[in-house]
């Protein structure tokens, strides 16, 4: 039998690819696969972010390209929650706020997700 660790990061891998391949429906799933599963009792760091703030943030992304703000504004902020240091979320939580574009220029004139 497959452990759900071992399971969780495959499927994590597997929606990484989908993503790759251009295949949102299939890495949402994935992804949202990932966050109703239990987190084992003992994990690495990297379960940790997997199974909670790693997962919401590449989902965030992706339901921001697909134009839903709420949610993307929704997610970031449970990232936040969970990793109080991500800058990246903050920013983007500001930025999906009413009025501002997801993806607007930033001031150096790239673009940035």
């Amino acid at each position: 039998m497959v452990s759900t660790s071992i399971s969780s990061m495959l499927c994590f891998r597997k929606a990484v690819v989908h993503r790759q391949r251009g295949e949102s429906a299939q890495s949402e799933g994935c992804w949202r696969r990932i966050l109703t599963l239990s987190r084992p009792d003992q994990f690495s760091r990297f379960d940790q972010g997997m199974y909670g703030q790693l997962t919401r943030r590449n989902l965030a992304v992706l339901v921001a390209e697909r134009g839903d703000r709420a949610e993307a504004a929704k997610l970031w902020a449970e990232a936040l929650d969970e990793r109080l240091d991500d800058r990246e979320a903050l920013k983007m939580i500001q930025r999906l706020s009413p009025g501002e574009s997801a993806l607007e220029p930033a001031p150096d004139g790239r673009t940035e997700e």
